[in-house]
């Protein structure tokens, strides 16, 4: 299938969609905060980066200009659970995220997400309102 980098500071969400995307196929690297993140892209052959926004030492939207620089394609997803006047899911779209993610979500939309992004669906995935793609 495909090997996706989840780059995200929460043990949990990192174990949980390392889980469902393991059990669908994909190889999974993942990264704790932004600038590991940057560093496992910049040296591996990634076919998805799913980023969260709010992270320790470089944030999502740092990570997504980092792989756009690097010209390591368009699948990105960027996902968040904060909410609010600066709205980082939007200002990830417009950086180049092909998708955006409110959390929380279950693991399979991402799963769903990755497996459409791949294959070129155009469908959108079915799921939260908020979410864009």
């Amino acid at each position: 299938m495909a090997t996706v980098l989840i780059v995200d500071d929460s043990d949990s969400i990192r174990a949980l969609l390392q889980a469902a995307l393991v059990a669908a196929g994909h190889t999974v690297l993942t990264a704790a905060d932004g600038q590991h993140g940057i560093r496992m892209f910049s040296g591996n052959e990634i076919d998805v980066l799913v980023t969260d926004v709010y992270m320790p030492n470089a944030d999502g939207l740092d990570v997504l200009r980092e792989w756009r620089r690097l010209e390591r394609g368009p699948n990105v997803i960027v996902m968040s659970s904060k909410t609010g006047p600066m709205n980082m899911l939007r200002s990830a779209k417009h950086l180049g995220a092909k998708m955006t993610l409110q959390k929380p979500f279950p693991a399979e939309k991402l799963v769903a997400a990755i497996n459409s992004m791949l294959t070129g669906a155009k469908k959108p995935v079915s799921g939260n309102p908020a979410d864009t793609q």
